[in-house]
């Protein structure tokens, strides 16, 4: 019931390395849940979110959570990133055969990494990863301000689909299209939970990002402006054909000349 050639350590390896993608988001979620607290009236001290009849860093009950979570951490999902980190950067040398056999079975083992996405965003794993662990972690950096995490994870996902779209890193077009509507949609849902929701934000918070993003706008108008004079004065030169001098294109473009020379 195998195939030739079948390697299991190869197939189990991929096959686990998988699920952890799959589930990455939900253990780092629990594993942080402890952490995530909301606080009494009159700065009181406060409690877990989850179950409010602990409170936060004063109950031995939320040590115990606190430990376990930290563990579950440091058990499951950094390992898992850290491995993650380690075929990304290894990648290149495994592609051009370094490390002997070894290379090539470490390079199968790490297919699951890379065989979704086009060769040039081989790495694009690792960005899906730590958008991931961005989000999860906004509850816990982010507290007692509902429209600030709202507007941070808006941030987190509109980044992720500028730098999606600018790569189109999956190898089917459809593909690419699809997760940008799907971040989209996840854009929607944020939107709608805060209009129904009794949400209470921070003016201090609201005053201190809105001069941030208008900061931005403005400077990203001012650079737009100031590149499109110094192109306008200082134009690049054009040339219907250029033939390079790179190795791997020279003998391609000498063959193109010669081609239409012959015509």
């Amino acid at each position: 019931w195998l195939k030739p050639n079948t390697n299991i350590f190869v197939d189990l390896v991929n096959t686990v390395g998988s699920l952890y993608q799959i589930f990455f988001m939900s253990i780092v979620v629990s594993a942080t849940k402890p952490f995530i607290c909301f606080s009494h009236p009159n700065n009181s001290g406060s409690s877990v979110v989850d179950t409010p009849s602990i409170l936060c860093f004063e109950d031995e009950a939320h040590t115990a959570l606190a430990v376990i979570g930290i563990l579950s951490l440091f058990l499951v999902p950094v390992p898992f990133l850290a491995l993650t980190v380690y075929g990304i950067v290894q990648y290149p040398t495994l592609v051009k055969g370094g490390t002997g056999t070894g290379g090539k079975i470490q390079l199968m083992s790490f297919r699951f990494m890379y065989f979704r996405f086009v060769p040039s965003c081989y790495y694009y794993s690792i960005v899906l990863l730590l958008r991931g662990l961005a989000l999860c972690l906004v509850p816990v950096v982010v507290r007692n301000d509902i429209g600030l995490q709202i507007f941070v994870m808006g941030i987190i996902v509109a980044t992720s689909v500028v730098v999606q779209q600018s790569l189109q890193p999956w190898r089917l077009a459809s593909t690419n299209i699809l997760d940008a509507v799907m971040s989209v949609i996840m854009l929607m849902l944020l939107f709608l939970g805060a209009l129904v929701s009794d949400v209470t934000a921070s003016m201090d918070s609201i005053r201190i990002l809105g001069s941030l993003l208008a900061g931005v706008f403005v400077l990203i108008v001012l650079v737009g402006i100031t590149v499109g004079m110094y192109l306008r004065f200082q134009p690049t030169p054009y040339y219907h054909m250029f033939i390079c001098h790179h190795k791997g294109h020279a003998a391609a473009q000498a063959r193109l000349m010669k081609v239409l020379l012959q015509r």
